[in-house]
């Protein structure tokens, strides 16, 4: 497993994936996101909200592994073993968004990118709570499915004011900091990591999760 760097600085790029050399770039019409009706209807053909929520299969149970590499400016003053996680998600309500990448590559020697599949996404309700207290979480998270991929990405922002478990934030006042989290569900797995922010500039390592599905074959869908 990689290890997060102690500490990153957080920079923006766009990838680009060379169509000739040059500058300039194609069309980029992103296609939304827009609502879709109901949880089984298509994204452009592709995904649907329901294909998403059968990745989910919660409660999850496993491991919370507190950061073991951090620089000597932001320690790590929490527990330093690892504690038993529950985590529960759960679709409820709200918006079925789909998102269309309309993007071609205009050639002629101009960069450009690779083309995103219909993409869904919807906002669960999620609860992360370790046995040694140090998270005891519920927040909101968003949950995305790209067509035909074998897995769903989950992104979270926690504001630090908002935390409601022990953990230690260092890296500045309560309202600057949140907690991202970062997690992906595939098969009967659930694997991530979270990472504690300041002003969008700074971040360290906050730890890291592996879990197991043991809610049986029921997904997240709001009538299971």
């Amino acid at each position: 497993m990689l290890k997060a760097a102690s500490v990153i600085v957080i920079l923006s790029f766009n990838a680009l994936v060379g169509c000739g050399s040059g500058s300039g770039s194609g069309s980029v019409d992103n296609g939304g996101p827009f609502a879709l009706p109901n949880l089984d209807a298509t994204c452009d053909g592709g995904a649907t909200g329901r294909q998403l929520l059968g990745f989910i299969h919660a409660p999850y149970t496993g491991t919370f592994t507190p950061p073991d590499t951090r620089s000597g400016m932001y320690p790590w003053n929490g527990p330093t073993t690892s504690s038993a996680l529950t985590v529960g998600a759960e679709y409820r309500s709200g918006a079925i968004l789909c998102t269309v990448d309309h993007y071609k590559c205009p050639g002629g020697g101009v960069p450009c990118r690779v083309q995103i599949p219909p993409t869904v996404s919807v906002d669960l309700d999620v609860t992360f709570k370790t046995a040694d207290g140090v998270l005891n979480e519920a927040f909101t998270a968003t949950a995305r499915y790209v067509s035909n991929s074998t897995s769903v990405g989950l992104q979270a922002d926690l504001p630090a004011a908002k935390i409601a478990g022990t953990y230690p934030i260092v890296t500045g006042t309560r309202d600057q900091v949140k907690l991202a989290f970062s997690g992906q569900f595939e098969g009967a797995t659930y694997n991530g990591s979270i990472s504690e922010v300041v002003d969008q500039k700074v971040s360290i390592p906050g730890g890291s999760w592996a879990e197991t599905a043991v809610g049986g074959v029921s997904d997240a869908s709001p009538d299971h």
